[in-house]
């Protein structure tokens, strides 16, 4: 059995020598409190400690969670004041070391102010700085979602524009076209309801940001920074649009038009494979349609006219724009200003022919037929009309190299129209 009486014995032992420890730290504390400071009295003391110790207690209990409070230092340094004053009664007691420690306190409690003061400016400076950016920021956003409503608005009365040039009912019923009936007026029906569409979504939309300026479609593209409302606009615009872009295009591509366009990239795969600006990347698409639609001609225009009168048409149109271009290239070898020549002709081409050539070009890819396309002629064409290559410096060249595109199309169209004789 283990006896206790080792440790009560050393636990006496400590005992007694922390009360030695103690006395001693507690008589040379007062021996120290007692001892005289040259120019200084004990009462004196103790009012500076515990002043001090009154400014450390508001000081924790205050100021220490965050920043120097202004104001603080100066009631600190009029209670100081006030000390001094009431110890300034008696001359003889205020002594002159007294007098240099309370001026060290009030020079210290001066600067703490003044420190205070100033970074209380500073925060107060950077914080209106930062309201004001979240303000400008805030404005430019409404001001974008502003012309973005704008845009998609300008962009259905352009489609509602076109399509109040539809012909008369029977016109359409009694036409002879077949690839195209109705293509036209069904586009710009569907592009009309899509804009209407992106417009009511975008009227409701509770993204307070910014979408991105870019538009892009692929699979596997659409990332996570769209918000989730414009995720949900392309799922509800792939439900209700999708199967009728995928018909659309069909029918747009057979007669050569729409390649190279975001119709195409949404055709081949969904209005999910959407990223970037949601409504940008959507009224892309219903302006893609209205552009192509304008290339079709009224289904009543060539109702009338015969296969070889259309060849013949069309040869000649071939033989204008070449002419037209020829003479435009011999302006260029002779005269030095080349881009005032690019830029005269591609006015005059668009006043004099763009419009004309397109319809008739149309109808020729319809009475032709699928079998006849060649891809050249369909690059060149869409390259011809393409509005944003209007002005550009390889608009004469593609004249030059289209020219021979339609006067082929007319000599097939001629060709089958004698076989047509023939039988």
């Amino acid at each position: 059995m283990v006896s206790l009486a080792p440790i009560r014995r050393c636990i006496r032992v400590l005992t007694r020598e922390t009360r030695r420890i103690l006395r001693l730290v507690w008589n040379w504390a007062v021996s120290v409190l007692r001892k005289n400071v040259p120019h200084h009295i004990l009462t004196g003391a103790i009012f500076q400690v515990a002043f001090l110790v009154l400014c450390e207690i508001g000081w924790l209990l205050l100021v220490a969670p965050g920043p120097m409070i202004p104001g603080l230092a100066i009631a600190a340094l009029a209670l100081a004041a006030v000390l001094m004053t009431i110890r300034a009664i008696e001359p003889a007691s205020f002594s002159r070391g007294e007098q240099i420690v309370w001026l060290v306190i009030t020079f210290c409690l001066f600067f703490v102010e003044v420190r205070a003061i100033l970074n209380d400016r500073t925060e107060f400076t950077v914080r209106e700085a930062m309201l004001r950016v979240e303000e400008r920021s805030h404005h430019e956003q409404q001001m974008n979602k502003l012309i973005e409503l704008g845009r998609t608005e300008d962009s259905l009365l352009s489609t509602e524009r076109e399509l109040s040039m539809r012909p008369p009912l029977a016109a359409v019923v009694y036409s002879p076209l077949i690839v195209n009936k109705g293509l036209r007026e069904r586009s710009l029906l569907v592009a009309s309801n899509m804009l209407q569409f992106i417009l009511g979504r975008q009227q409701s939309d509770p993204f307070s940001g910014q979408y991105p300026s870019f538009v892009a479609v692929g699979a596997g593209v659409n990332g996570t920074n769209m918000p989730a409302y414009g995720k949900e606009t392309l799922a509800l615009f792939d439900r209700k649009f999708g199967l009728e872009l995928k018909g659309i295009y069909d029918e747009f591509s057979v007669l050569g038009l729409g390649r190279y366009t975001t119709l195409e990239s949404v055709s081949r795969d969904s209005a999910l494979a959407i990223s970037g600006n949601p409504y940008a990347a959507l009224r892309g698409i219903a302006d893609d349609i209205r552009n192509l639609a304008s290339l079709l001609p009224l289904q009543n225009m060539y109702s009338k006219v015969s296969d070889a009168h259309l060849a013949e048409e069309a040869i000649d149109e071939a033989d204008k724009i070449d002419a037209l271009a020829q003479v435009s290239l011999a302006q260029l070898r002779a005269g030095p200003d080349a881009d005032a020549v690019r830029f005269f002709f591609s006015t005059h081409f668009d006043q004099c022919c763009r419009d004309h050539l397109s319809m008739l070009r149309n109808e020729l890819m319809v009475r032709l037929g699928p079998s006849d396309h060649d891809p050249r002629e369909m690059e060149l064409f869409s390259e011809l009309m393409d509005k944003s290559l209007a002005k550009s410096d390889s608009r004469l060249s593609t004249v030059v190299f289209y020219a021979p595109y339609l006067k082929a199309l007319g000599d097939k169209l001629k060709t089958h129209s004698e076989q047509k004789d023939v039988h």
